[in-house]
This record gives C-alpha cells, sequence and structure tokens, in this order.
C-alpha cells in the first residue's frame, strides 16, 4: 500500500511548519499533498526525506501548492496548463504493476473561491492523464454528494460532480461526510477537502482523518493500493559506537605476529593476512557490518520539539475537543475562547523553543569552530530545495528514449555512459618495451626508499571520510591503528611498492553518479562517476602522491587579444593508460617542476592527469598558454583577425597532432573564441578550426568560476551577495540572536568570500564598479542588533 497524506496547511511556516514536520515523523508518509503553503520564491522550506515540488502564488499572500515526494522513491514532474481558477502542480510516481512499470499522475490542486471555478479549467487538469491518476485538495466545493446536509451547492461543487458524473475514469475516494475542516468560529465540520482518484484507486482506497495539526483543515490519510518502486538499498556500513579500540588492536596485532606475515616475501600473502587481521579482530571489539536497513526514513524530528512542545499541542487539541460534540465536547463561547488562547500560547512555546535552539548552535560558533560545523549551518540556512538525485529520478535510455526505474537497467545505462573506449585500441609495442625496461631496471631510485613513520603519519592525516571501498576497510579503523599496527602496515606498504603489487579489490571502484548542478534529472549525461575506492589504496597513494610532488607552472613574461579556450572531453575518465604509463617509465623526479595541474579530489589521479599532459604543445613565443589542470586557455595579440588567424592555426594543428598521439579528445565545439579589445567598431574573426570542426565564438566566457568581462563579474559577484541579506536580517535583528562573533565568521565565510574572488583580475575595472562593490561590503557589516543598536563592523 501506498501511504498520502492530503491537507490544507493554511500557512506552513512557523509553529504549522514544525508540527507538520512532526507529523511526518509519526506516520511516515511516501507522499504529502499540501494545499495553502503560503510560500514565497524567496522562502524555502526543507526537508530531509522527501523532495518537494511546489508553485507558489505571485504577486499576492496566501494560496500555493505542493506535492512532497519521499526520497526512496522515483519521479518525475510533469507540466499543467495554465488556468486561472486554480493552483495546481503534479508529479508522475513510478509504481510497478504485474512485474511491469507504470507512473501514477499526481496533482496536488487548490481553488481558493468555490464560487468561482470554471468546469472546463477541471477538465483539462484531468484531461490526457495516465489510466493511475490521483487529484487532490481544497476546492471548496459545497455538494450533496460528500456532503449529505449541503442544501447550497457552489460553482466548484457542481463543477465537481458534473466532472465525476460525466468522466467514466474518475471516482470520488473521500467517504461521505469526512469533516475534513472545522470553523474556528462555530465549530462545525464540512468536507471540502477532496481526493478524485482512478476507479480502480479509488475503489480500494482507505481514507481517514488524522489529528489536528495547526490549521482548522485535518490531515486526510489515504492508502491506496499500488506498489510504489522504493530505492532502499544502500551500502553496507560499520557500527562504531561501541567500539572498543583496544581489543581491536590487541586482536590484530596477535593475529598479524601469530601469521606468516614477516617471514613471506610474498606481497599478496602480506595483503590478505593484514586484512583478514583487521576484519577479523571487529567481532570481538563490538564492531558490527550493519546490513542495509530496508526501512522507509522517517522525517526526522526537530531538535527543538522538546517536552515543552509536546504538552503545548496536546492541551490545544483537548480545548478544541473540548468545544467538538462528536468529541463529547459542547460548543459554547468560552470553550471557543479557551481554545483559541491554548492555540495561542502553543505557537509561542514552539517558536521561542525553536529560537532559542538556534540561538545556542549559532552562539557555540566561534574562530575556532571547524570549518565543517560552520558551512553545515550555512548551508541549512541558504540553501535552497535540493534537487532530485538519482535515487529518486528515473533514467532515459539513449537507445529506447523509455524512462527507466529498475537499478539494474539503470547501472546498464550508466556503465555504457561511462565506458569511453567501447572498441578495444591495440597497444603500441614500443611503449610497452619501453615501460617494462624501465620496471626491470636494476639503478637505484629514490622513489622506491623505505617508506618513513613520517610519511605514513601524512598519509592517514585528515581521514574524514566516512565512504569505503570493496575492501571494507573504514578511515575510523585507520584513525584508531596503535603504533604497532602502524609498524605492520608500514612494512605492507613497502613490500607492496618494491615488488609493484596492487591488490585486485583497490582496481575496482563502487561507482556513485552525482547529479551535476542545474541538468536535467532524466538525462544519464548529467551525472558526475564519483568513484568509491579502498581508504587503505588512497593512504598509499598519499605516499606516493607526495613522493611525485612538483611545484609552479610554466612562467614567461607574456590592439586585439584572442584568447582560445579549450574544453578536454572527458578529461579524467578517458586518460590513455599505457600512454601515461610510457611517461611516467621515462620521467626524471628530482628537481624537475612540471608544467601544469594542481591536486584536487583523489589523491594521485590529478597528478598522473597532469603527467599526461605536461609534454602539451606550448604557443611559440609571442604567444602565451596557460594551463590549471584540464583548464587550457592560449592567446596572442594581433592587429586584426586575418592576422590572429594566420598566427593560431599552426599551433592548433600542432595541438590535434598531440591530441591524436596521445588518444586525448578535445571537444571543439565546447571550447571558444574570444577577442578582447576595446574597439567599437565591428571587426573580422578569425576562422580557427580544430581536428576539422571550428571553434565557435562568443561574447563572455567563465574561466575558473571568473566571468572575463568586469561588468558580468561584477553583477554575479553582488547578485550572490545580495541574496545573503535576508539571511544577515533574521540572523541581526532577531531577538535572541548571535554575538557578534558569530555574524563576523559567517560575513566573511559567506559574503567576503564571494566578493574576494578573482579581485586580482576584476580588481582594476571602473570605479563605477568598485563603488558597488563597496557598497555590498559597507551593507553587510552594517548590522542592527536590538540590543546594542546599530554597529559599523569593519573588518578590513
Amino acid at each position: 500500500m501506498m501511504s498520502i497524506i492530503q491537507l490544507n496547511s493554511r500557512s506552513l511556516t512557523k509553529a504549522n511548519l514544525v508540527q507538520f514536520k512532526a507529523h511526518l515523523h509519526k506516520y511516515k508518509p511516501l507522499i504529502a499533498i499540501i494545499s495553502e503553503t503560503f510560500w514565497k520564491d524567496s522562502f524555502t522550506v526543507k526537508f530531509k526525506s522527501y523532495n518537494v515540488i511546489n508553485k507558489n502564488r505571485q504577486n499576492q499572500n496566501g494560496g500555493g501548492v505542493a506535492i512532497l515526494i519521499h526520497k526512496s522513491l522515483q519521479f518525475f514532474q510533469f507540466s499543467l496548463p495554465a488556468t486561472q481558477t486554480i493552483e495546481a502542480v503534479g508529479a508522475s510516481i513510478a509504481v510497478k504493476n504485474n512485474n511491469t512499470d507504470e507512473f501514477i499522475d499526481i496533482i496536488s490542486a487548490y481553488i481558493p473561491n468555490g464560487n468561482q471555478c470554471y468546469e472546463d479549467e477541471l477538465k483539462l487538469l484531468t484531461q490526457a492523464r495516465r489510466s493511475s491518476f490521483i487529484l487532490c485538495g481544497d476546492f471548496n466545493a459545497h455538494h450533496g454528494r460528500w456532503e449529505t446536509s449541503c442544501n447550497h451547492h457552489n460553482q466548484s461543487g457542481r463543477a465537481i460532480a458534473n466532472l465525476l458524473e460525466n468522466n467514466e475514469e474518475l471516482e470520488l475516494a473521500t467517504p461521505p461526510d469526512l469533516g475534513t475542516r472545522q470553523n474556528p468560529t462555530t465549530l462545525t465540520y464540512s468536507t471540502i477537502d477532496l481526493a478524485l482518484m482512478s476507479p480502480h484507486l479509488a475503489l480500494t482506497a482507505e481514507v481517514t482523518k488524522g489529528p489536528h495539526i495547526g490549521s482548522d483543515h485535518l490531515p486526510v490519510h489515504i492508502k491506496i493500493n499500488a506498489k510504489p518502486i522504493l530505492t532502499l538499498g544502500r551500502a553496507p556500513s560499520w557500527d562504531f559506537k561501541n567500539a572498543n579500540w583496544t581489543t581491536w588492536n590487541v586482536k590484530v596485532n596477535e593475529a598479524v605476529n601469530s601469521s606468516e606475515f614477516y617471514s613471506t616475501a610474498n606481497p599478496e600473502t602480506k595483503y590478505l593476512t593484514f586484512h583478514e587481521a583487521l576484519m577479523s579482530a571487529t567481532k570481538a571489539s563490538n564492531i558490527f557490518l550493519a546490513k542495509p536497513s530496508k526501512k522507509i526514513l522517517a522525517e526526522p524530528a526537530q531538535p527543538w520539539w522538546n517536552e515543552d512542545c509536546r504538552k503545548a499541542v496536546a492541551m490545544a487539541r483537548k480545548a478544541r475537543n473540548a468545544g467538538n460534540p462528536r468529541r463529547g465536547g459542547i460548543i459554547c463561547a468560552s470553550n471557543i475562547i479557551a481554545w483559541k488562547e491554548k492555540e495561542n500560547s502553543k505557537n509561542r512555546i514552539i517558536l521561542k523553543a525553536k529560537k532559542i535552539a538556534i540561538k545556542d548552535h549559532i552562539n557555540s560558533l566561534s574562530p575556532k569552530s571547524s570549518p565543517a560545523k560552520t558551512w553545515a549551518f550555512v548551508k541549512a540556512w541558504t540553501k535552497g530545495i535540493r534537487a532530485p538525485d538519482l535515487c529518486s529520478s528515473p533514467i532515459k535510455d539513449p537507445e529506447t528514449q523509455h524512462l527507466v526505474t529498475l537499478p539494474e537497467e539503470k547501472t546498464r545505462i550508466f556503465a555504457l555512459q561511462y565506458d569511453h573506449q567501447k572498441v578495444d585500441i591495440p597497444d603500441r609495442p614500443e611503449f610497452e618495451h619501453a615501460i617494462r625496461s624501465k620496471i626491470n631496471a636494476s639503478e637505484p631510485n629514490p622513489l622506491n626508499s623505505i617508506i618513513t613513520q613520517q610519511e605514513l603519519r601524512y598519509g592517514m592525516s585528515n581521514l574524514k571520510s566516512k565512504a569505503m571501498g570493496r575492501d571494507l576497510i573504514h578511515n575510523q579503523m585507520l584513525k584508531n591503528m596503535s603504533q604497532d599496527n602502524k609498524k605492520h602496515l608500514l612494512n605492507l606498504f613497502y613490500a607492496m611498492l618494491t615488488s609493484s603489487y596492487i591488490p585486485d579489490e583497490w582496481k575496482l571502484a563502487t561507482i556513485i553518479p552525482i547529479r551535476k548542478p542545474d541538468k536535467p534529472a532524466e538525462n544519464p549525461e548529467s551525472y558526475r562517476p564519483i568513484s568509491l575506492t579502498s581508504c587503505l589504496g588512497k593512504t598509499m597513494e598519499k605516499i606516493v602522491n607526495q613522493r611525485l610532488t612538483w611545484e609552479g607552472f610554466n612562467k614567461r613574461k607574456p590592439i586585439n587579444t584572442y584568447a582560445v579556450f579549450l574544453d578536454v572531453a572527458k578529461a579524467f575518465d578517458s586518460t590513455w593508460i599505457q600512454g601515461l604509463l610510457f611517461k611516467l617509465s621515462n620521467r626524471h623526479f628530482e628537481d624537475y617542476p612540471l608544467k601544469v595541474g594542481v591536486p584536487q579530489g583523489s589523491p594521485l589521479s590529478p597528478f598522473l592527469f597532469s603527467v599526461m599532459m605536461d609534454d602539451f604543445p606550448t604557443f611559440p613565443t609571442p604567444g602565451q598558454t596557460l594551463m590549471f589542470a584540464d583548464d587550457i586557455e592560449f592567446h596572442i595579440h594581433a592587429e586584426n583577425g586575418q592576422k590572429a588567424e594566420e598566427l593560431i592555426s599552426p599551433y592548433l594543428e600542432s595541438i590535434s597532432k598531440w591530441s591524436k598521439k596521445w588518444r586525448i579528445k578535445f571537444s571543439a565545439a565546447k571550447s571558444n573564441l574570444v577577442n578582447f579589445n576595446r574597439q567599437k567598431h565591428l571587426q573580422s574573426q578569425p576562422l580557427l578550426f580544430l581536428s576539422g570542426t571550428r571553434i565557435p565564438e562568443t561574447e563572455e566566457i567563465k574561466h575558473l568560476g571568473i566571468h572575463l568581462r568586469w561588468a558580468k563579474q561584477t553583477e554575479v559577484a553582488i547578485s550572490k551577495s545580495v541574496k545573503l541579506r535576508n539571511l544577515f536580517k533574521i540572523l541581526s535583528q532577531a531577538k535572541q540572536g548571535p554575538d557578534m562573533d558569530s555574524l563576523c565568521i559567517l560575513y566573511k565565510a559567506l559574503v567576503r568570500s564571494k566578493i574576494e574572488y578573482g579581485i586580482i583580475a576584476y580588481g582594476s575595472t571602473c570605479k563605477t564598479r568598485q563603488m558597488k562593490l563597496e557598497v555590498i561590503g559597507e551593507t553587510g557589516v552594517m548590522l542592527d542588533v536590538s540590543k546594542v543598536g546599530q554597529i559599523n563592523l569593519s573588518l578590513n
């Protein structure tokens, strides 16, 4: 059964929002259909366990509809026709029916005025829908079909009754006289929150009322006979809550010393012995490998939801029931007044608890706070609703163009997507011979010297990641490893280094597709493959990478400036392994500065890519080539486009030959040509081609996070900073807000970092733009604090 909650929240903010999240935590619905959210585009509500699809009312207060979809479900949003009298938003949910994938269309609707509803607009919402369809919301509809005592039908009620009469594919699932809204004045009930469904869903649906949670409408609990496709499988994880690390280290040490670890010269035997010692010691040390939970995660309880909040809600509910004849109460003026007083008291208590919790958390931030703690709070305040991830979205099969929901099918699609060499290209024998001769060389090499304790300490520093590879060795184990066991690990690493042995488990990775920002969720190309590899292997990588440390860029001293920005297609994913090994085998590392690359991400991968790019052709003088990892830019000063074409074309030809030799692909279509000049008249541009494809011209370019048109860069920096004004207003003007030190930390981390990034490049822009940036900076540090008045805070 699929559980749904339907509610007219009458403002899903402040105390109502807190109560609603508590309701979600208790009942764990898969879907929540909300009317009258009162949300604005500048106001975003975040749910930890739900994706949010919403439509806010524009230019007016009130209104707004939303659908909350549990993150274990797969869905996509569909567009609805424009309507004047109905606010609506829709989504399709993936379900399983007779071993086939289907979708249920769900629409959240709200009719603000029951006397102004066009029947044609209702028909538009229900037309061209799937065979499984649900339409829920507050229709403000009165009719005898669902209110037996109703004698005066309004326009909305007649429109829905006619729709049900004339449409055989739609049935009313809401029972008669359910009583979904209680009049705050008379305390009488009416049924205006309705659920319309496809007949096969309506016939088996269970529709009941829930308890009051702040609104004058009651939540409606709906269960339909549908089997949703849930994505609940998670990778196994270790439970370290009750870990006894002393016992674990003793057991590991005993297992290694009693084995053939030191007597054998076989690195594979050493690795298997050490790995088995780490794993077997967990049983006696209260360390357990937790199996993936198949339960649906509930919306977590709010940290400020305390006993006082629970008591206040219970008292308000008791006062409401005292005036409810259906609950044995009596309708009278004194009961109504008492109920309203309890409601107001409840709201005050909830908001007070929330403010105290936020104040305590902000004041715990200090200059000594960890950056992770500060940024976690910053993101919680400033980030909007998270976009659906891979688990929540179907994927379009590039071959059939059909949406795929099964994890096995998604895996197949991504496997094809990430296979960048579908045809087996033979290796070059001369490269293979050179690689083998270097590996088997007998002369000593400082790269193969004994690994020191200091190097191991560096490799095991900053072990923050909770992800682990296929060998199940966790960073927490490495962090708590004793000195004796670290000596065993040193011996293992040195044996592997001198014998060129790499365990098979280190060569395997769990690929996690992470969606790129603002990319369509159903497109497999919108996901970046992130590899989860062995924690032990990454420690070894850090040690090797430190030995291969390089420094600096190739620095040279460097009318019209013609600049070309090249795009390397699938930079890390398409690196040619044999070519890389050939370059490594012919490299002399001592005191040899590399020209390109900086470490980022995986400890060793950026270095290896830098080696691959190290002999990239450089633009002959007077041109200049600048490289940062896979971001490549070259430019030249020329009088006109024809002269620039004569100078640049031979260089592009050399790049094409180099890329063909080393099997690195450049995307000419994604590369750009920009002419930087102060001339106002139209100029002829050079015709530049890379591997037979023309490089397009553009007026603006974003390089390394900087827009290379100062007007645009200034506008972006100001826009990002202005969005944070509301945050500082809330924090600084709250009666129980944060102290000045905490506000300084947030200002430096949020505003000043955005203004100053790239300032060395665009800081020489015109005075007008500089003034705009200064105004933003001054606005950010003028903080209105009610306790001490207005303070000028200088952070220079």
